[in-house]
């Protein structure tokens, strides 16, 4: 019995380490921003608090993908460090901000750092903890969904839904690319409500489209696009 003990301890142990060297291996980035108040929804227990200062799409993550997935903790001897990105925090809080309350601000940020940017160090504009949030900040400048938006005349309003072809349509107008939105759908609305988006970037972060994304997105003619003053009205 000893003896299959150490056979099946070997055997996992093999098959542990050819599954860490796959899930390194990825081809583009998903840039995944989410609307604060909808996402409030998806906070456990409605424990969620949107920092004072936040008003637009902030950065949930900049996630390294393959066709297979998303490749995770590529690098448990890199630890989350704060005083790397002690310049970044004010503007942090803002476009990347931790909406989980009861938790440390750092929270959020060492969880996508782990689980994310260990996995896109790999590539020399990203083998730094500084450089995978200071380029992440960068992008959500570059790709700033609420502007996009409201270029358009589509505003955040919870008394009259949008048609969601008009946001996809908005969106794929501006950035010349096809991008996936989610919804959430929630009892007190009798339409889903849009949550988050993603935008797909090559390795050197050159928009395509995210035609490879295989995630349930959002079904129907119209999603509610939520405002900030019922952002906990409705948890």
């Amino acid at each position: 019995m000893l003896k299959h003990f150490f056979i099946f301890a070997i055997l996992a142990l093999y098959l542990g380490s050819n599954n860490c060297f796959e899930s390194k291996d990825w081809d583009y980035f998903v840039f995944a921003q989410q609307w604060p108040p909808a996402a409030c929804l998806d906070v456990p227990h409605g424990k969620c608090l949107i920092p004072e200062g936040v008003r637009e799409w902030t950065v949930h993550g900049l996630w390294p993908t393959s066709h297979k997935g998303y490749p995770s903790f590529c690098n448990s001897s890199w630890p989350f460090r704060p005083e790397l990105i002690k310049s970044l925090v004010q503007v942090l809080e803002i476009k990347w901000p931790n909406i989980y309350a009861n938790t440390s601000e750092y929270s959020f940020w060492k969880h996508e750092w782990s689980k994310h940017g260990t996995c896109a160090a790999t590539e020399t504009m990203f083998n730094s903890e500084y450089k995978y949030f200071k380029r992440s900040l960068i992008l959500h400048d570059d790709y700033n969904i609420f502007e996009i938006l409201r270029k358009t005349g589509i505003y955040p309003d919870d008394s009259q839904p949008h048609m969601l072809s008009f946001i996809e349509h908005a969106l794929t107008v501006e950035l010349k690319k096809s991008v996936k939105l989610f919804c959430k759908n929630h009892k007190a609305y009798s339409k889903p409500i849009l949550t988050s988006m993603y935008i797909c970037l090559t390795k050197d972060l050159q928009i395509i489209d995210c035609d490879e994304i295989k995630e349930p997105t959002c079904q129907g003619t119209f999603v509610y696009y939520l405002p900030f003053s019922n952002s906990t009205g409705i948890r």
